[in-house]
This record gives C-alpha cells, structure tokens and sequence, in this order.
C-alpha cells in the first residue's frame, strides 16, 4: 500500500484541519490506522504542530509525519508598506498608507518615518492615518524615506510584537 499525506494548513478563525490520507495504491479497507491523537478512524481533526500517522497492513507499516501550521503563520507581515508612492495630487498613490492583513486585530501601533538626514518627518500611532507626503505644510523633497513601525496585536488568535523597518520613495 503507497499513502501520502502532506503538511496542512489551518484557516484563519478555525482551530482543527480535517484530513485523510491519500491512497496512491492499494486498499486501505484492510488497514489499521493509528494517528499521533490515537485516533484510529480513516478522518481526523488536528490542531497545531507536529503529527504522525502509521499504516499497518500485512505486509508492513508506513510511518509518516507530517505538519499543521496555521494560514496566517505562512502570510508574512500583519502590515504592509508601498515601496513608492507620488504626492501629485492626481487621485493615484497620492497617500502613503499602511496595509493592514484585515485577520489582524492592532493593540498598538507606531509608525515613523525619517528623511535622508535622521529627521523625523512623520509619526503617528493610528493605522489608518495616512503620510501626505507634507513636511510642516511644505511638499517633501523628491528621494527616500526610511520608515519604522511597532506593531502589537493577534492575527486568527495569534499575538504577535514585532518591529519593522523599510524604506519609502517619494516620486512626483
């Protein structure tokens, strides 16, 4: 009997991944299955973390181990920043604005950004406030900009504290 079984991936706001093994030849009507929980069904649910699942037949057993992670731990950044934006006034890319993963939920957060010199041009702790590409009421000079930004909160009931770093140019 030849089975497989790959890593899985648990959906946002779910806590279990049902699965079974996949028969790529043979007959699994005669098997016994025994699951890393002791199940021994031919469908389980898992949670998180590391698994295995062994398959007896007569003619021998079949150990496989295998992964449950959920979604979001594979999704990157619970916010995202543009690499570029234009502050021209013509209703495209006109505003910098912080992407939040809409699975995330922010308990705080601070973003900054600093001109080529170390100044500090922007700053605010509100993640749907948006850059203007304004410095005191004077358009910012052409060139790239370093942002930072703290975020604290959970994503799909995961917390999560991380600090970032990148950089921003301003186009016009």
């Amino acid at each position: 009997m030849e089975v497989a079984l790959t890593d899985g991936l648990i959906d946002c706001g779910e806590s279990t991944l049902t699965l079974s093994p996949e028969i790529i030849a043979g007959d699994i009507s005669t098997a016994e299955l025994l699951w890393s929980n002791d199940a021994s069904s031919l469908e389980v649910s898992l949670g998180t973390g590391s698994h295995w699942l062994e398959i007896t037949t007569d003619c021998g057993t079949q150990h496989i181990d295998f992964q449950i992670s959920n979604s979001e731990d594979a999704k990157g950044l619970p916010v995202l920043l543009p690499t570029a934006f234009s502050p021209t006034h013509d209703g495209i890319n006109d505003l910098l604005c912080p992407v939040v993963d809409p699975a995330v939920t922010l308990d705080y957060f601070e973003w900054q950004l600093y001109d080529r010199w170390g100044n500090r041009v922007f700053k605010t702790l509100d993640p749907q406030y948006c850059w203007s590409g304004q410095i005191e009421g004077q358009a910012a000079e052409l060139g790239v900009y370093v942002w930072f930004y703290y975020a604290r909160g959970t994503r799909c009931g995961l917390a999560f504290d991380i600090y970032e770093q990148g950089n921003v140019t301003l186009l016009r």
